[in-house]
């Protein structure tokens, strides 16, 4: 009996050994294929919601204005000077169009892409959605590491990631959604550092989180939150769950975050002086805290209009149960997790009271605020994991089945949503500039180039007009006075008039246009102005 006993425990030893050795061979396949699950999940989610099918659709929809603004920066570097100091629009000025803007890296390299492929502003569009999906693929890598589980690791990525708002703006001009991106590239970096306390991904951490705050000043609070983080640590926080001290030296995260801090405010003081000396203030460079009675307003909008645009009803349900788990088994919260998503929950509320005039109108505004969520859910699937695996493994299975069917809602949103941002619906409540998508070719056939001064009639916006046709001018805004319309007119190098609404110029001032019509354009009237 006793040499059975130790037969079987010799058997046991060495099925145990072999086990390991086939799971240690088996790990980089399954990490492989953990990989390709992510990537054919995102390429499934974007050709779903139907990203690919607007890729080469010009700026339109909900805030062209903002778009066409951003897009005309990378087609004036593409067009007229490389200087990445000088960034200009489409604008009319002394100063050639200069003006101050976020730092503007994101349409330099859509202008050297221009450079190298010809202009096509679906290059912009892939550019801005291959950093978007950069950040998901590395939360992702994030969250596989902590939960040890990549359908977890999918379903924390897709819970925050199917927002409408999000998937709109990734393949689009704006800096919003890459500035996100980076910050969550930067998150991934700091777990890294965790690992071994090695500090070039302490330095990575940094790097990302300037270049992300660079093009969105409120990822500075990424840097700052790695701060509080360093103090809570050196009070002795996270002793309980944290082996060594997360920072064994306080002074490189006070340097590197002083660094981010300095080289950010340094490109923006430059940016306001930029657009300061040009006469050219194109773009919001200081915040905009709101009257009285504006919070009661973005209150209004909210629940007429942002708030399922921003997730769906099914998302914020989840956001809820994330709190409701979390405060009642406090207790198996990571302590680390927390503190992020904590520290980014109350960074986020100043961000808010600081630009609240702004989330009131532009939706893009919430997209900042969004890691918040990745790290909300992420803390959830932690809290989850540390329970299923001290007391209830079928607790796993049972989190993935309700994110599952709440995903299923979500995505379905974002496509609806999606949709009607491209039909035409959207131009009932948004400006419709689609005669003038295809109107350059006509303005060249007729002899007309690009630097000849045009003034573009009615477009209240700074300069969408002028963008799409690729026109250096001046736009006519409604309110514009009779007094300002005969300036531009007489401006000694305005050559060009283009109208899409003649009876309300000719009310305003009337005149004897029509024998100077060169050719009309899907209602647009272009005319040659007298003696120029």
């Amino acid at each position: 009996m006793k040499a059975v006993i130790q037969y079987l425990d010799q058997f046991n030893t060495w099925s145990t050994e072999k086990m390991e050795m086939i799971l240690n061979k088996l790990h980089p396949v399954k990490k492989t294929l953990s990989l390709l699950l992510f990537l054919l999940s995102l390429n499934w989610l974007y050709y779903y919601v139907g990203i690919y099918n607007y890729l080469e659709v010009r700026p339109s929809s909900i805030h062209s204005s903002a778009q066409c603004q951003r897009a005309s920066i990378a087609l004036n570097y593409y067009e007229v000077d490389m200087n990445f100091f000088q960034p200009r629009l489409q604008k009319y000025t002394d100063g050639g169009g200069v003006t101050g803007v976020e730092f503007p890296i994101l349409y330099y390299l859509d202008a050297l892409a221009y450079k190298i492929f010809g202009f096509n502003e679906a290059i912009a569009r892939a550019i801005s959605l291959s950093i978007v999906s950069l950040g998901f693929f590395f939360f992702f890598l994030l969250a596989r590491k902590l939960l040890n589980n990549s359908l977890m690791a999918l379903a924390v990525v897709g819970s925050a990631a199917f927002s409408p708002v999000l998937l709109f703006y990734s393949p689009n001009f704006m800096p919003d959604a890459p500035s996100m991106a980076l910050v969550l590239v930067a998150w991934f970096n700091f777990f890294r550092y965790r690992e071994g306390r090695k500090q070039k991904y302490l330095n990575y951490f940094f790097m990302f989180s300037a270049l992300a705050a660079l093009i969105k000043v409120v990822a500075l609070m990424s840097p700052i939150v790695l701060l509080c983080l360093a103090v809570l640590d050196k009070m002795g926080f996270f002793k309980k769950t944290e082996p060594q001290p997360l920072f064994p030296k306080v002074y490189p995260v006070i340097i590197g975050v002083g660094l981010v801090v300095l080289v950010v405010f340094a490109w923006y003081f430059y940016a306001d002086h930029l657009a300061w000396i040009h006469q050219n203030e194109t773009f919001s460079m200081r915040p905009i805290p709101g009257e009285p009675g504006t919070f009661k307003q973005l209150l209004e909008y909210l629940q007429g209009v942002w708030l399922f645009q921003y997730y769906s009803y099914e998302s914020y349900v989840l956001m809820i149960s994330s709190l409701v788990v979390m405060i009642i088994f406090h207790k198996f919260v990571s302590r680390l997790l927390f503190s992020i998503t904590l520290f980014l929950f109350l960074g986020n509320v100043c961000f808010v009271y600081l630009f609240l005039n702004q989330f009131i109108h532009h939706d893009y505004y919430i997209i900042s605020i969004l890691p918040l969520i990745f790290f909300l859910f992420l803390t959830l699937a932690d809290t989850i994991n540390t329970l299923a695996n001290r007391y209830f493994v079928a607790l796993r299975f049972i989190f993935l089945v309700i994110v599952f069917f709440n995903m299923k809602e979500a995505v379905l949103n974002c496509r609806l949503n999606y949709e009607y941002r491209y039909s035409n619906k959207i131009y009932y409540t948004t400006y419709d500039h689609r005669p003038y998508f295809d109107l350059e070719k006509r303005l060249r056939e007729a002899g007309i180039k690009r630097d000849d001064i045009t003034i573009s009639g009615f477009d209240d916006t700074f300069c969408s007009t002028l963008y799409l046709m690729n026109q250096v001018g001046w736009p006519i805004h409604s309110w514009e006075s009779v007094s300002e319309i005969k300036d531009m007119l007489g401006h000694p190098k305005s050559k060009y008039l283009i109208l899409n609404d003649t009876a309300r110029f000719n009310q305003l001032l009337p005149n004897d246009l029509d024998k100077h019509i060169l050719f009309s354009h899907r209602g647009l009237i272009v005319y040659k102005l007298k003696d120029k």
